[in-house]
Order: structure tokens, then C-alpha cells, then sequence
């Protein structure tokens, strides 16, 4: 048998092809894998945040007029029918609170007058 410089079996050709179909196999499925986790991840904040802001104003309420809250937030929040909206994410409130849509930034929970109002400040 013969050997001529540029040739390649078809074996090798097989095998590298196999590798390669096996790498993209591989790479497709961690980068669905972190795709899924940080969607994941980012759920996972919005629940806590909505969580953490529900039982603030729920606090507050509980406290009395003039009592005050500040909280950072990442994300935006809205207030509806006492209910808090973060993402996907609902929690309800207990206690009477305005309606209204926070964007990220420090926030303040005051309570004025037995009703709760937040604001971006």
C-alpha cells in the first residue's frame, strides 16, 4: 500500500467527525444547563424579594403611623390590589397599602395614617 502526502482514511475522517458531533452534544448541553440555572437563579430573587417586601409593608402596617422602612431593590416592583408583583412572582399583604409601580433603587415603606405608601426615593 501506497501513501501519497494529503491522503486520509476514511476511519480518521469517522472519528473526527464523531468527536466533533460529541463535542457539540456536549457544549449544547451546558450551555442549556446555565441557561436553565440562571433562569433559575434570577426566579429564585424575585420570589425573595417579593417575600421580603410583603412582609415589610405588612410590618410597617402592623407598627402603626409613622413608622418607616428603607429597602435596596435590584428589581421593579408593583403594588396592586394588596398584592406585591415582582417578576412572575405574587405575595399577598396583609394590611391597607397604595397601589403603585417602584422601579430598582432604595425604596421607603411608610406608614401614613394606617395606610401603607411606598416610594422610590
Amino acid at each position: 500500500m501506497s501513501f501519497t502526502k494529503g491522503q486520509i482514511s476514511v476511519e480518521t475522517m469517522v472519528i473526527v467527525g464523531v468527536i466533533l458531533v460529541l463535542f457539540a452534544v456536549v457544549s449544547t448541553t451546558v450551555v442549556y444547563r446555565n441557561i436553565q440555572s440562571q433562569i433559575i437563579d434570577d426566579n429564585y430573587q424575585e420570589f425573595n424579594l417579593c417575600e421580603e417586601v410583603s412582609m415589610l409593608i405588612t410590618n410597617s402596617y402592623s407598627h402603626g403611623p409613622k413608622s418607616e422602612i428603607f429597602i435596596t431593590s435590584k428589581l421593579d416592583i408593583i403594588i396592586a390590589d394588596n398584592e406585591v408583583n415582582v417578576g412572575s412572582n405574587y405575595c399577598q399583604v396583609i394590611g391597607k397599602v397604595n397601589d403603585v409601580t417602584l422601579t430598582a433603587g432604595i425604596i421607603r415603606i411608610k406608614n401614613v395614617t394606617g395606610v401603607v405608601q411606598l416610594e422610590n426615593i
